[in-house]
């Protein structure tokens, strides 16, 4: 993805959402599955494989280490605002729990502070 070139997945962990529309995911254990991904993006052609493959080096720029350490960082740094016992509470551990879905690509609630 990061060198702009459309991807093929087996959906195993998190690879069909993080390759999404850019790309093309299919079940996994399955040899027979991979055909069709690999058809439609053969069927795309040379041009419609440059447009995923550009938005495949954008949405790559989401996963890079100086993104992924930053998102880590404001988690801890919101958890950390929490006192000991009010860590303890429901309140905070839902906001980890919402911080830690943020990092998977999910959208944070509003007004998730301790």
């Amino acid at each position: 993805m990061a060198c702009g070139v459309p991807c093929v997945t087996t959906d195993v962990g998190d690879s069909a959402w993080i390759v999404d529309v850019q790309g093309r995911s299919c079940r996994a254990r399955d040899p027979a599955a991979l055909q069709p991904p690999y058809a439609s993006l053969i069927d795309t052609g040379e041009e419609g494989r440059r447009r995923l493959g550009s938005r495949d080096a954008l949405a790559s720029a989401e996963f890079s280490l100086s993104e992924r350490a930053a998102a880590y960082e404001a988690l801890y740094a919101e958890v950390l605002q929490c006192s000991y016992w009010s860590l303890l509470a429901d309140r905070c551990w839902s906001v980890m729990l919402t911080c830690l879905a943020t990092q998977r690509g999910r959208r944070r609630p509003k007004n998730t502070t301790c």
